[in-house]
């Protein structure tokens, strides 16, 4: 994430009542500014250009095709940002963007980025409509492109994700694992190659799984990982496993759905398995921590039902189920882990 500089409306250099400035409002509402400018850096490749060398501004503004003028303004934003450095008159990534931003690196986070700034982005226009009437707006583009999208997306989030899962939990004892609305299959694929002794399947939606399949071929792990189709609200889940994960799927559903897809996985494990849960958890109260309580917003403008929660309520859940051992860890706010276990 980058680090966020201290501007002058959140130093409260500008006059205000009572002490009390307007600074973090305009902080708010500028907000977008700083996404538009991410956004369309990434989407005309400028970091990627920049990979490994450093560029001045005729040579960048030729490269991209794009005139000096709106140019410089947009680099010099980016400086600004903490993605690019300047130094005798040439633009060179940070190591920030040099690992997130460009292309060729296993990490890259620019198909998320595309996402949050261009479909989500339109999404969240609909906010207003979404809280009056409690329900999603359908928007015109509902189709596969858009599908294969969001795992890609998904995916580039998943990689910085799975690699810490992979060093948080200790899977040495773990010989089979079902990956539970696995999308891309990155979390089973990176705990795989940490884990050569371990064998996975990703459970999901049959097109989702032709393009896991893709994933797969690219990590050369067909002999570790394997594909199940189906649907996890209506048809049964395969069992027998170790453990099960279950990573950034509950908020997609209601307290009902959720109920239903943890009975399933316990269903799944052998006596004495292991569940992990890797969630976007609210605080006890849900009032924080901010990007919990905004990503539960997005799941109402996305979602019928879904929501961000609670590891509290996760747990309740977890209990009545049968789980035991319930234990929440919550290394940060966008990958907070639940881990229980099923009586042997």
């Amino acid at each position: 994430m980058v680090k966020k500089k201290q501007s002058d409306f959140s130093r409260g250099r500008m006059s205000g009542q009572g002490g009390v400035t307007p600074g973090p409002l305009l902080e708010m509402i500028t907000g977008f500014w700083i996404t538009k400018t991410l956004t369309i850096a990434t989407e005309l490749g400028i970091f990627t250009q920049l990979s490994g060398r450093g560029m001045t501004l005729p040579e960048i503004a030729r490269s991209i095709g794009i005139r000096k003028r709106p140019m410089k303004m947009l680099l010099n934003a980016c400086v600004a940002l903490g993605l690019l450095q300047k130094k005798n008159n040439r633009y060179r990534n940070t190591p920030l963007s040099q690992v997130y931003l460009t292309k060729e690196k296993l990490h890259y986070m620019g198909d998320l980025i595309l996402m949050m700034g261009n479909s989500l982005y339109e999404r969240w226009g609909t906010l207003k409509e979404v809280i009056i009437n409690n329900r999603p707006v359908l928007m015109e583009r509902e189709d596969r492109e858009q599908l294969v999208e969001y795992i890609n997306a998904m995916h580039g989030l998943g990689v910085v994700q799975a690699d810490k899962i992979s060093v948080l939990i200790d899977f040495s004892s773990v010989k089979t694992l079902l990956d539970m609305g696995g999308g891309s299959g990155i979390y089973s694929l990176v705990i795989a190659k940490t884990y050569p002794h371990l064998r996975a399947v990703i459970y999901d939606f049959p097109e989702v799984c032709a393009i896991a399949e893709k994933f797969i071929r690219q990590f050369k792990a067909q002999s570790q990982v394997s594909l199940c189709k189906g649907n996890l609200l209506v048809d049964d889940v395969p069992q027998g496993f170790d453990a099960v994960l279950l990573s950034q799927v509950l908020h997609e559903y209601g307290q009902e759905g959720c109920i239903s897809i943890l009975r399933k996985a316990y269903g799944a494990l052998n006596q004495g398995g292991k569940l992990i849960i890797n969630e976007t958890l609210l605080h006890d109260e849900e009032t924080g921590p901010l990007p919990s309580v905004l990503f539960s917003l997005n799941m109402l403008i996305h979602t019928p039902k879904g929501s961000s929660y609670s590891g509290k309520r996760i747990r309740g859940w977890l209990q009545k189920i049968g789980f035991v051992d319930v234990k929440v860890q919550s290394s940060e706010s966008l990958l907070a882990l639940v881990i229980a276990r099923k009586p042997a």
